[in-house]
């Protein structure tokens, strides 16, 4: 069992869960679309419809936004550790 809190569903976290389980488990992005795929997520939680299941393109805009995120907050973290990084080289 997985020690990550259980948020109440909604559409939105759905998608930020499926977004994060395809970037933790190097998914293809084309999982998403799989009949036998959308078939699992929409028997998992019957209050889907295929509206609210992303395809493709949507996923992939899921993914660079939320890598775009975290790019931004490392840089901000790194910026803020000068002088606490050593990067050393044997050449």
């Amino acid at each position: 069992m997985s020690s990550l809190p259980r948020p109440p569903f909604s559409v939105a976290v759905c998608k930020a869960a499926l977004v994060n389980w395809i970037v933790a488990d190097d998914q293809s992005i084309n999982v998403v679309e799989c009949p036998e795929f959308r078939h699992l997520v929409f028997t998992l939680q019957e209050s889907l419809s295929e509206k609210d299941l992303p395809h493709c393109t949507a996923i992939w805009n899921l993914v660079t936004s939320a890598w775009n995120c975290h790019f931004a907050e490392l840089k901000s973290e790194l910026e803020h550790t000068a002088g606490k990084i050593l990067l050393t080289t044997d050449l």
